[in-house]
């Protein structure tokens, strides 16, 4: 009985161990650098940034509208696509356009023939010819040599010559004036063939295409509201940021400032740009009823990748250098809200100060308020990977 005892106590002390080696061997470590550390916030020289977010767009946007009405036969080009200056985008059925001006160019035609017979009516020789001869009648009846009947004849047949000249005069005027009619009636049926064909009017981004083949559309001159919009396009040559300030913050801007702007498509790329204008007619939101300022920030080159309308943030420089309180990108964590704090560590623990902060510079940011100059921060370690979220 002592004796299986005692191998009962001896198994359970080899399986004791063994367990305990195991876990030793593979229990979870955590990551190196992980372990929590704290920071002392200090003042350093940064740069004076405010930071506003809105969506980079093209800083000129048209309706496309159709200048002749028709239906469309082809349309050349799809939302996103980039389009160079006279590129094709719509066709409508010419046919119609076609005929029109088949048939102006034949009345032109018509104009200038009966324009050229009237001209050959044009016989002021003929007229000159007669007035001589009136005028050598006229001597031989004065010296009693020419009967006066025959006189008369001479005068009747200049009067009647004198009235076909007038005549032609006339009618070559009228005939021009048709010309000129028909030609005008040429050169509009002309246009309105072009404007079968829709070409873009600058180096544009499509934003939206509302036609497709077989649809109807109605001219500008054919239709009370303007038009048929065929496509919406952005001018590519030039995008700017639209964002919103606040009055306080919209107060320390102006034009001309410098500002970088990264796109949420490629964070890690700085965008150079200038404030181009801030207004001073503020928006109300419906909901929050704050009051925001419209901003709006040039930029002196095009967003790589040809992307439109999306949302971007910019830091504009209010000033070269500041003297600000700053601690490591790493010690600023945010909370289920989207809210900047850090912990900030005391004699009586750990407490969260909800922060403002500004710029990034290398590893350390900017905290514009919530914190002082000599508070002790908990900082995550060098490693520990995102900022964790309170939820």
């Amino acid at each position: 009985m002592l004796r299986r005892l005692l191998k009962v106590v001896l198994t359970l002390v080899v399986v004791s161990g063994l367990g305990y080696a195991g876990w030793v061997k593979w229990r979870p470590r955590p990551l190196a650098g992980a372990e929590p550390q704290t920071f002392v916030a200090e003042r350093s020289l940064m740069e004076d940034v405010l930071v506003v977010a809105g969506q980079v767009k093209p800083a000129v946007t048209i309706d496309l509208r159709a200048e002749a009405s028709g239906i469309v036969q082809s349309v050349s080009a799809r939302e996103g696509d980039r389009v160079a200056e006279g590129q094709e985008l719509v066709r409508l059925d010419s046919k119609l356009a076609q005929s029109s001006l088949d048939q102006a160019e034949a009345n032109l035609r018509q104009a200038e023939l009966q324009d050229a017979a009237s001209k050959l009516d044009l016989d002021e020789d003929s007229l000159a010819l007669k007035r001589k001869t009136l005028d050598r009648a006229q001597a031989l009846f004065n010296a009693g040599l020419l009967p006066k009947d025959q006189l008369d004849q001479r005068e009747l047949e200049w009067r009647i010559a004198a009235r076909g000249i007038e005549r032609a005069k006339r009618n070559i005027e009228s005939s021009e004036a048709r010309i000129a009619q028909s030609r005008a009636a040429v050169d509009q049926a002309r246009t309105q063939l072009q404007h079968t064909t829709i070409r873009a009017p600058f180096e544009a981004f499509v934003l939206r295409r509302l036609v497709e083949v077989g649809s109807g559309v109605a001219g500008v001159s054919q239709s009370t509201s303007g038009g048929s919009i065929l496509m919406s396009l952005g001018d590519a040559r030039q995008s700017a940021l639209y964002a919103k300030a606040t009055a306080a913050d919209a107060r320390r801007l102006h034009a001309g400032q410098a500002a970088r702007i990264r796109l949420d498509s490629d964070p890690s790329q700085n965008l150079d740009g200038v404030v181009q204008s801030v207004s001073t007619a503020g928006d109300v939101d419906a909901q929050s009823k704050l009051t925001t300022f419209p901003v709006v920030i040039a930029l002196t080159a095009q967003p790589p990748g040809g992307w439109v309308n999306v949302p971007a943030q910019a830091d504009i420089l209010l000033s070269a250098s500041i003297s600000s309180v700053s601690v490591p990108e790493r010690c600023v964590r945010a909370d289920s809200g989207g809210r900047s704090y850090v912990l900030v560590r005391s004699s009586s623990g750990d407490r969260v100060h909800t922060v403002e902060v500004g710029v990034i510079q290398q590893d350390r940011i900017q905290v514009r308020a919530g914190l002082d100059e000599g508070q002790t921060v908990v900082c995550r370690g060098p490693s520990a990977g995102p900022t964790p979220v309170i939820r």
